[in-house]
């Protein structure tokens, strides 16, 4: 609701101020919803969480000291970098993003770029990068979406109604910007496999690793 409430306020506001302050004032009322929901769910579950989070950190640590003992050359690393693989291979596709399959893009974009960081390997900033840069600006795009189902909802002026135009055009343009960069790092840092065959190579190294198979089962 803040990240909503900011964007909101970036809007130009001449000749809409009630349809302004009707959209906020609903905002507010459901952060303080929220909020209250929130606080109730910490008072009432927090020990359980608590407890199910340190269970949960025993387990993983179990999991990788069986690992490493089964094979002793399947470390942690090659353990992230071949689930790297598959999530960069999965980049790949659908073949044409729009409108219905960009935000579900972004979570892939968003796991890769959440498993690249556990690696912490050098030469990797700049596509670390890339990747925050497309899942800020999907994101972004996918905010003002919400606000535009909001305000049609709440909002009694249908296709009249100015600010929902102005949410729109701000929706269009964010989209515009969040394809054209998600399209460039597709090109330039995920090939086809046309291209791979030739002189392209992809960020994410595919020399053949025979310990792939159990990489991703423990993955």
């Amino acid at each position: 609701m803040d990240v909503l409430t900011a964007h909101i306020l970036t809007v130009n506001q001449t000749g809409e101020q009630d349809c302004l302050v009707q959209l906020l004032e609903h905002l507010g009322a459901k952060r303080n919803k929220s909020t209250k929901k929130l606080r109730h769910i910490i008072a009432t579950d927090s020990p359980q969480l608590r407890r199910n989070l340190k269970r949960n950190a025993k387990r993983v640590e179990k999991l990788l000291k069986e690992a490493e003992s089964n094979r002793p050359d399947l470390d942690a690393m090659r353990v992230i970098m071949a689930k790297a693989k598959t999530l960069s291979s999965e980049l790949k596709s659908p073949a044409r993003l729009n409108r219905r399959n960009l935000h579900p893009y972004r979570l892939k974009v968003k796991e890769l770029r959440d498993v690249l960081q556990l690696s912490n390997r050098p030469g990797d900033e700049e596509f670390l990068e890339k990747l925050g840069e497309v899942k800020d600006s999907i994101g972004e795009w996918h905010d003002w979406e919400e606000l535009i189902a909001i305000a049609s909802q709440l909002l009694d002026h249908g296709t009249s109604c100015e600010l929902i135009k102005r949410l729109k055009d701000t929706s269009n343009s964010k989209y515009g910007r969040a394809l054209s960069l998600t399209n460039n790092l597709r090109s330039n840092y995920l090939p086809s496999r046309t291209q791979e065959q030739g002189t392209a190579q992809t960020t994410i190294p595919t020399e053949p690793d025979p310990g792939l198979a159990e990489s991703r089962a423990i993955a």
